[in-house]
């Protein structure tokens, strides 16, 4: 790194340290530290996001939601009282990235006692188990015999379904502090911390409103909103307050016309929604007990205030005319 980008760098985190900060600061210290961030899978694609925010094809997001794209559309098509594809005739080719994306979050260790085989092998043996016509996006079974402990493995791929935010504002904090120290930024790392909330703020805004693009499927959106969940009063004295988080949309097309959205998390945050949000923004919603709850829902349209809670800039405006 030369000197003087480093010395950018200090000024730049020395506001931010101070509280003396907005969006911009933060997109530039992502920004600044883009080449310089290697091993910090979660730093990088926040800051690949900054270069490249018009539409994202894709990083940690994009392929997390890409895969629970082929997840829940191989639920929505196949599951009762649908027709079940056929492991020994022809489907979809993506069911086959389905199956491997499965296969990657059981562990190592696990994958050899039940099955007997490396996970490695597992996938060389799917590989010589069907053959791709990548024209047609059809898989068909090549007809090789297999032992039942590989069908095993595949029906265990496709019978879980495990969605966890890829992004969560401790660890994403815990990377920017790493990403300064291996950089030999000084910092103090408490008031890092202490300002982790505004922080989050301004990556929330950064994640706001876009679109990511797969290869072959519907694409995504990403938006701030809250999830509480919550039916009755009971549900909320069971479960924390809302907290606002980034949720990635998408549209599932079943069969017979059969459309369904998923919402699902992306960026999961510490902050509450009625202490980060303009009260002007919160809507009231009826429980079935008759328990009042606020909700927010925003378009693509907001700004952060001066205290950092999100607002519009019309709404801003009356406060300084008045």
């Amino acid at each position: 790194m030369k000197p003087i980008e480093k010395n950018k760098i200090q000024k730049n985190i020395e506001k931010i340290q101070n509280g003396i900060f907005d969006e911009s600061n933060v997109e530039n210290l992502f920004m600044t530290l883009r080449p310089y961030c290697k091993g910090y899978k979660k730093f990088k694609e926040i800051a690949d996001f900054v270069a490249h925010n018009d539409a994202r094809d894709r990083g940690i997001v994009n392929k997390v939601l890409e895969d629970r794209y082929i997840i829940l559309t191989a639920y929505v098509r196949y599951l009762p009282p649908n027709k079940p594809f056929d492991l020994l005739d022809e489907f979809p080719s993506w069911i086959i990235r389905l199956i491997k994306n499965q296969a990657n979050l059981i562990e190592k260790k696990v994958f050899l006692e039940e099955f007997k085989f490396s996970r490695t092998t597992f996938f060389e043996k799917l590989d010589t188990a069907y053959i791709i016509d990548h024209q047609l996006k059809i898989a068909r079974y090549s007809k090789r015999a297999l032992s039942i402990s590989f069908w095993n493995a595949v029906e265990k791929c496709l019978s879980f379904c495990r969605i966890q935010a890829p992004l969560k504002q401790d660890d994403v904090i815990k990377e920017i502090i790493g990403v300064l120290k291996t950089n030999k930024i000084i910092i103090n790392e408490n008031l890092i911390r202490k300002n982790s909330d505004k922080i989050t703020m301004c990556i929330l805004l950064l994640l706001h409103k876009t679109v990511y693009k797969f290869e072959e499927l519907n694409n995504a959106e990403t938006f701030i909103s809250d999830d509480p969940h919550y039916k009755s009063k009971k549900d909320m004295e069971e479960r924390t307050p809302p907290n606002l988080y980034v949720a990635g949309s998408f549209v599932i097309n079943g069969f017979n016309g059969q459309v369904v959205e998923v919402i699902s998390p992306i960026f999961n945050t510490n902050l509450k929604v009625e202490e980060w949000c303009d009260s002007r923004l919160l809507i009231t919603e009826i429980l079935e007990d008759k328990t009042e709850i606020k909700r927010i829902n925003l378009d693509a349209d907001i700004v952060l205030d001066e205290n950092f809670k999100i607002s519009k800039p019309d709404l801003i405006n009356q406060i300084y005319a008045s």
